[in-house]
């Protein structure tokens, strides 16, 4: 895929200078998902790398390499020792990366990030991605969450919609479970629930 054009003003930069280039616009101007990392992070925005962005005092948990809709796209974890956590699903180009989208949140404390579950639905351009939180708040017990997120590499969104968390699912374990050409997500808290992921981009419970 070529890599965009720089825009008029990027054109007029010093020689030498790597000029900001222009996004897929059909890449959604979606607000981010929770808490908003940086203007320069927001969605449809071009970053020089997905590498440089990362803050000092911040590690990186995991990077995923999707292949969605004809894209690649890395999906990038990183967290703060404050209790920050990020994703940012990155677009990369010849030159540089687009954002898709972002996720954050804070917690007083620490919070440990993992990829739990992946799937791409057979037959279409939409990947599920299941993302496990491990948070570990000042003055209270261990907790662990969930972020269950799809893509079609032109936005993010949560494939569960809203829960009492958010759309952090607060639950201690979760899990996908492909079967054939359906994907269903189990989640137990004291019973388990089933729910199945629909052609419309989101998960029905079933139980």
């Amino acid at each position: 895929m070529p890599a965009p054009e720089p825009t008029a003003a990027a054109r007029g930069n010093t020689p030498g200078d790597t000029p900001d280039l222009v996004c897929d616009p059909s890449i959604a101007a979606d607000e981010p998902l929770e808490a908003e990392i940086s203007p320069k992070l927001r969605a449809r925005s071009w970053v020089r790398s997905t590498s440089t962005e990362l803050d000092e005092g911040w590690s990186e948990p995991f990077r995923e390499i999707l292949d969605v809709g004809g894209k690649r796209l890395e999906l990038v974890a990183r967290t703060g020792t404050n209790g920050n956590a990020r994703l940012v699903l990155y677009e990369p180009q010849q030159v540089g990366a687009c954002v898709v989208n972002t996720w954050s949140t804070f917690t007083a404390g620490a919070v440990a990030m993992s990829m739990a579950g992946r799937w791409v639905a057979p037959g279409s351009d939409t990947a599920v991605l299941l993302v496990k939180l491990g948070l570990v708040p000042d003055n209270r017990p261990p907790e662990t969450r969930w972020l269950v997120l799809a893509t079609d590499g032109l936005k993010l969104w949560p494939a569960l919609g809203k829960t009492p968390g958010g759309i952090q699912l607060i639950a201690p374990e979760a899990s996908f479970r492909p079967q054939g050409p359906k994907l269903y997500l189990d989640v137990r808290i004291k019973n388990t629930t089933v729910f199945v992921f629909r052609e419309s981009g989101l998960f029905e419970r079933l139980n």
